[in-house]
């Protein structure tokens, strides 16, 4: 039998390795100078037979061995699977401290998210942001001058969504020419420039409009929050943390000279100035 017509008859020599060499070192089956290359020389059939049956019992063995293995191993790998897809969905959170409860991130964890910003921003952020930017009296008319947009870009701050006001922090002192201190949105309107008419109108609360202090501060980003209910329940408590701090004199204001600090709203250039204060000083 030539080598090529065994190795035909015998596609499994290469497993179980160790058995074929044994097999046809005894049947002297292999040239001494040909090491264990498989370069058969002929040898009887009962021979041959044998060993491709020991060959074929080998692959059979070798066949269910690594059958077993993978079924064994294909539980593991699918469960590995299911494990990484549904990690791939999962968020990690952060657990409480000893002590701490959790904040839901519905709504019902809106006013806890609300007061830990105010604590974390209002002095230390709001504050000096206002009265590091404001402008002047004058200095914000002219600059409105050159329009709301420009002046806008420069001194101001926008609100989110579309036509939302520019907000501008202001300072100056003028002098009380008419106020309405029985309504609980109490104001005062002030003539800065001296002609005796008024030139703004502050809000003395305890009732607060608008979300001028909010909107001015760039560091309250709307997509910061869980949604616009939530963003408008800052603006509120903004405004009702500086209700709590402005203080009045007993008596009537008219006449009276006060110093402020805050923001103002504005749609257009030339509309009516309506301001937030974030100080007030009443002077006799």
């Amino acid at each position: 039998m030539r080598a090529d017509q065994w190795r035909q008859r015998c596609p499994a020599r290469d497993i179980c390795s160790v058995q074929l060499k044994r097999s046809i070192l005894c049947r002297g089956a292999v040239h001494p100078r040909s090491g264990f290359g498989f370069v058969a020389l002929p040898v009887d059939e009962s021979a041959h037979e044998m060993t491709c049956r020991r060959l074929t019992a080998c692959r059979a063995a070798f066949h269910t061995v690594t059958t077993e293995s993978m079924m064994m191993r294909t539980p593991l790998l699918t469960l590995c699977a299911v494990a990484v897809f549904a990690l791939s969905g999962c968020k990690l959170v952060k657990n409480p401290a000893d002590g701490e409860q959790a904040v839901s991130a519905g709504a019902s964890g809106d006013n806890v998210r609300t007061e830990q910003r105010i604590a974390d921003t209002f002095e230390t952020q709001l504050l000096p942001w206002v009265e590091d930017k404001a402008l002047d009296f004058a200095a914000l008319k002219a600059a409105l001058a050159q329009g709301l947009d420009a002046a806008g870009e420069a001194h101001g701050n926008r609100g989110s969504g579309a036509g939302a006001a520019w907000n501008f922090a202001v300072t100056d002192t003028g002098t009380v020419v008419s106020a309405n201190l029985e309504s609980r949105a109490r104001i005062a309107d002030l003539d800065i420039d001296g002609d005796g008419a008024a030139d703004i109108t502050v809000q003395l609360g305890p009732v607060i409009r608008g979300n001028a202090l909010r909107d001015f501060a760039p560091f309250y980003n709307f997509d910061d929050f869980r949604d616009q209910i939530e963003f408008a329940k800052l603006g509120r408590a903004l405004n009702d943390r500086i209700s709590a701090m402005l203080e009045l004199p007993e008596g009537d204001l008219i006449g009276r000279s006060m110093a402020f600090i805050g923001v103002v709203p504005l749609k257009k250039a030339d509309e009516a100035m309506i301001l937030t204060p974030t100080r007030l000083d009443v002077m006799p």
